[in-house]
């Protein structure tokens, strides 16, 4: 699976052998992990660069959630961008991961944790073993969750009833559709999983 590593560079006097611990995890369990968008990036970079280079920054990291299977959010250190592009992954249906260290929980918890693509793991910063096992696992859940992508066309009159439920009910259209199905699913008594 291509997983995206989501932490914060400001973290990173803290943190980063927790966040090459975790690249080193995900490559020995023989997932492709792009994280050089945080390995590779000082604050001072970000202090330094124009609005321009801070553009092409934000813009490969959309994509490299886009592209991603799973998102790994690294949340010992808080982070309101963290929070938001985690955020932004779920929204995008990505199984979302995220770990971290410490006593008190990470406050996006409470926002993101109603999502069913959503898994949290705390772990000691001594005990990589267990991270270990804890990040196979919810990999492997995550591989269960992963949607399948389906297009198709709408008329401007579906999709104008389709913007006003979404604005009313305050659901993505596509959850919109994915529950009407779903229902209708349950009802179909011939349909078998």
């Amino acid at each position: 699976m291509k997983v995206f590593l989501i932490a914060s560079i400001y973290g990173k006097d803290v943190y980063t052998g927790n966040y090459e611990k975790i690249v080193e995890i995900m490559e020995e369990l023989g997932h492709s992990i792009q994280a050089d968008h945080i390995l590779g990036v000082t604050k001072s970079d970000l202090d330094q660069w124009d609005e321009d280079k801070n553009l092409v920054y934000h813009k490969k990291v959309l994509d490299g959630i886009k592209r991603a299977d799973v998102i790994i959010g690294e949340l010992s250190y808080s982070s309101t961008s963290v929070g938001y592009l985690l955020s932004l992954a779920l929204e995008s249906g990505k199984p979302t991961i995220i770990v971290y260290t410490g006593a008190e929980e990470p406050h996006i918890l409470k926002t993101l944790s109603s999502n069913d693509k959503f898994q949290s793991i705390r772990y000691s910063e001594n005990d990589y073993e267990s991270l270990r096992k804890e990040l196979k696992s919810a990999i492997e859940y995550s591989e269960e969750v992963q949607d399948t992508r389906f297009n198709f066309f709408i008329s401007p009159k579906i999709g104008n009833y389709l913007d006003c439920v979404s604005k009313k009910k305050r659901l993505p259209r596509a959850v919109y559709l994915r529950k009407l199905i779903e229902e209708d699913m349950k009802k179909n008594r011939e349909f078998e999983e």
